[in-house]
């Protein structure tokens, strides 16, 4: 009766440990999501600011 338990505590244990893994997966998954977007939002900004050096530039010029 005891090995029973043992057993299912240590499914329970498994169990847990998988649901823990899966959260650390999508914690994961959603920083570098995020990190996606950043990055994108970063070069658009990057280009719009090259954008108007250029024509900055060409006025002055």
């Amino acid at each position: 009766m005891e090995d029973e338990e043992d057993q299912s505590l240590s499914f329970s244990e498994v169990v847990e440990e998988q649901e823990q893994r899966g959260s650390e997966e999508e914690n994961v998954v959603q920083f570098l999501d995020s990190l996606d977007s950043y990055l994108t939002l970063f070069d658009s900004l990057s280009s719009t600011l090259r954008q108007r050096r250029e024509v900055n530039d060409e006025s002055v010029a």
